[in-house]
């Protein structure tokens, strides 16, 4: 069976939305997709929003792509190092080094696109860790700020909130994210049994968003282990099958959460909601329970496009 553009979305709908979008799916289709799950080390999407906020398939926008260190000066960089960049900014506009992504070449993007940059699209790299058996307190409880982190970096480019009262540009890193099972996985004879976690609504999106002034084109570190024993400002949002949209959490994920199992974490950059933006974000170095990790797509591709048709 060909993997189509249909199942890759209805994949990427049971991550964003629960597993609703699974429903017409065949056996065989969530066979595969369950195999496919079980044989990576994570996703990458760029996924495009309509004026209600829902997602309607892949950007022609947005780009999860692999780039070159547009900083190696820094600590711990280099010039041949590959990290994860994610942008919006038409490719006429991209820095040197940029390596092959999600989205189309600019001489095919649809005619409506804006060549300006600005999208209410998403930007996602999520990377699977299950296999680890970790906790949200295994996270947060660690003393040696490895337990989840990652290094950021925005340039003067990458604006939040484009005309609108709350616009501020160089800002970042933008959404955290957490995947979580609370309870038994499933036992599925194939692979990781994410699709039947999904749809039986087990899994639950955790975010919270970082807007922070540090200066652009430079590194950061954000430790978002740290993060998880605080309930203050900026609010922790969850998404789960039962809501179908993120809400805001009352307490920190540590005291709601910090028995259940984590399944992937990641990155996100964009504002389908409050929006819109231009993206132009860099994230390297994720660090989870005192490994380190290449972002998903940050290790380069030898393909172009958008994934299969």
């Amino acid at each position: 069976m060909k993997t189509n553009r249909r199942v890759l979305l209805q994949g990427l709908g049971a991550t964003f939305l629960g597993g609703t979008a699974l429903s017409s799916l065949s056996a065989a289709e969530v066979a595969q997709l369950q195999t496919q799950h079980s044989a990576t080390n994570g996703v990458h999407a760029a996924a495009h929003f309509t004026d209600e906020s829902r997602i309607l398939g892949l950007s022609d926008d947005v780009r999860v792509t692999s780039a070159a260190n547009p900083a190696p000066g820094g600590e711990g960089g280099s010039a041949a190092e590959r990290v994860l960049h994610i942008t919006s900014l038409p490719r006429g506009e991209q820095r040197p080094g940029e390596g092959q992504g999600g989205g189309r070449d600019r001489g095919t993007r649809n005619d409506d696109s804006n060549d300006d940059g600005v999208t209410y699209d998403y930007g996602l790299s999520l990377l699977g860790v299950s296999g680890r058996e970790l906790t949200v307190n295994d996270l947060a409880e660690r003393e040696d700020d490895a337990g989840f982190a990652y290094d950021w970096l925005v340039t003067d480019e990458n604006v939040a909130g484009v005309g609108t009262a709350e616009e501020e540009a160089g800002v970042g890193p933008d959404e955290a994210w957490f995947v979580l099972r609370e309870g038994q996985q499933s036992t599925s004879g194939s692979g990781t049994g994410i699709v039947e976690d999904a749809l039986s609504g087990r899994l639950t999106a955790v975010i919270r968003e970082r807007q922070d002034d540090r200066g652009t084109d430079e590194w950061h570190t954000r430790d978002v282990a740290a993060e998880l024993g605080d309930d203050s400002e900026p609010r922790w949002q969850e998404l789960t099958i039962q809501s179908g949209q993120f809400v805001d959490v009352d307490a920190a994920p540590a005291e709601d959460y910090g028995d259940a199992h984590v399944v992937a974490v990641g990155v996100g950059r964009g504002d389908p909601y409050d929006g819109p933006s231009v993206l132009d974000a860099y994230f390297r170095n994720l660090e989870v329970a005192g490994e380190t990790y290449a972002f998903p797509k940050a290790s380069g591709s030898s393909r172009r496009g958008r994934g299969n048709d």
